[in-house]
This record gives C-alpha cells, sequence and structure tokens, in this order.
C-alpha cells in the first residue's frame, strides 16, 4: 500500500495459478460467445478485492479501480458482465471444497434479514471461517439439512434446529426444549462446546453491522452479502493452499 498526498492506492498479489485451479471447480460454465474474452479467474479476483476493501458495491469498487486507487492490470469488463458473471459462480461447490478442508466442530444459526427472508450460516468455531451460507425464505430446519451437507464434523444449533435430520448424527449438541435444556449446558464437556455458539453469533452481528438496509433495491442488498461472504470464502481457501500447498491435491480429488 503507497501512500500518496491526497489518496492511497492499494495493490494486491493474488495467484493465478491457484485461482484457475479454484475456477475449474466453482465457475458454471456458459454458451455465451463474448465470454471467452473474460476468463474465471478475472472474476474470482475481484470478489476477492471486493470482500477485502468491504467495498459497498460493485460500482464502488468499479471506480475505484478506475481511479487507479486499486491496482488491476486487467482489463475491466463492464458493470453489467461482471454482475452476470458473478452469478456463474456456484456457492455450494465452494463450500464443498472448504468442507473439504475445515468442519470438525461446526455452528449453524440464522438471522432475519427482511420480511421472510433469513441469512443462514455455518461457520469452523476453531477457526472461525465461514463454509456455507444461504439467504432464504424456507423453514430454518430445511436450509440447515442442506448447508450441513457433507460435513463429517460436529454440529452445534439451537433448539430450533431439534427436529432436523442432523440433530441424529450431532446428539448432545443441540439443545434440547424445556428443562432438559438447563439439565444440557450443565453437561461439562457438552456444555463448554456448545457455548461456543456465541462465535457465530457474533460473526453475524459484524455482518449485518456493515449491510446497508436502506437500499432501494433488496436484492442489491443480497448481492451485496453474497458477493462479501464468497469473497471470504475464497480468501480462506487462498491463503490455506499457499500455506499448505498440497492442500490443492484433496481439493482436486
Amino acid at each position: 500500500m503507497n501512500e500518496g498526498a491526497q489518496l492511497i492506492t492499494v495493490s494486491f498479489n493474488i495467484p493465478n495459478d491457484i485461482l484457475e485451479s479454484i475456477a475449474s471447480i466453482v465457475c458454471k460454465p456458459s454458451k455465451r460467445m463474448y465470454l471467452r474474452k473474460y476468463g474465471n479467474v478475472l472474476f474470482l479476483k475481484l470478489l476477492i478485492i471486493f470482500h477485502f476493501l468491504q467495498s459497498r458495491s460493485i460500482r464502488e469498487l468499479y471506480r475505484k479501480i478506475k481511479a487507479k486507487q486499486v491496482i488491476f492490470d486487467e482489463k475491466l469488463p463492464s458493470i453489467q458482465t461482471i454482475s452476470y458473471r458473478m452469478k456463474k459462480i456456484d456457492k455450494e461447490k465452494l463450500s464443498g471444497l472448504v468442507k473439504k478442508l475445515i468442519g470438525s466442530i461446526v455452528a449453524i444459526e440464522s438471522t432475519r434479514l427482511k420480511k421472510n427472508e433469513k441469512l443462514h450460516l455455518v461457520i469452523d468455531i476453531r477457526r472461525e471461517e465461514l463454509i456455507a451460507f444461504a439467504i432464504s425464505d424456507q423453514r430454518d430446519v430445511r436450509v440447515a439439512e442442506k448447508l450441513i451437507e457433507g460435513i463429517r464434523g460436529k454440529v452445534i444449533a439451537d433448539r430450533g434446529y431439534a427436529e432436523a435430520e442432523f440433530v441424529r448424527k450431532t446428539e448432545g449438541y443441540i439443545r434440547p426444549r424445556g428443562k432438559a435444556g438447563k439439565e444440557f449446558t450443565k453437561r461439562p464437556l457438552i456444555g463448554s462446546i456448545y457455548m461456543h455458539r456465541w462465535k457465530i453469533e457474533e460473526f453475524i452481528q459484524r455482518l449485518k453491522m456493515k449491510i446497508n438496509f436502506e437500499r432501494k433495491k433488496w436484492e442489491d442488498v443480497k448481492v451485496w452479502i453474497e458477493w462479501m461472504l464468497i469473497g471470504r470464502m475464497l480468501v480462506y481457501l487462498v491463503n490455506r493452499i499457499k500455506q499448505e500447498p498440497r492442500t490443492l491435491e484433496i481439493l482436486l480429488n
């Protein structure tokens, strides 16, 4: 980062080879001819930068790149193309990659966004890293079953998920209803693990403080949330592969 008299210029060093491997898995193919002009890696880079800078919108990030406040050596497509290509990133496959690396003990939680829509999150409580997410108006239990799929570790959840199918596999980590709930938290090992639920609640609080709920279009709010969270997951994968190159073999198999 180089500080000048009137502005700060930010540059990012994001390895293409790692992103190419990730893109080969998480980017959906398209039949549109003009898409050949821009590789998938470019859009993953934009998402990572979007997350790092905590940009308020893609237009804001676009303006910063055009103004040379963010050094981005590749040719920029139009905002419309960027928005379209972001939709081609499969967040379920991205989540699948993260699940291969972490998830021994996870917490799942939901928070209301607007009307009947909720944001559902799964995080690894040891690393405090995002594993999966969804914005949905479906019942918590139904969304949870899909997000938890593929996780081999234990799941911490509140009583709202008591009817979920995964409860059978994680017995002792779901707080029961009524008096049994109080007894549950008194059990030394289980109780201490369950108390880590505050980490996902804190994660949600920090995220909601950044969301601009005053935007005119609700779809724009949801897009911002998705891009920010996808960017976070990409950052984790890139950093993990840089630190442990053999990780890439795990992801590709």
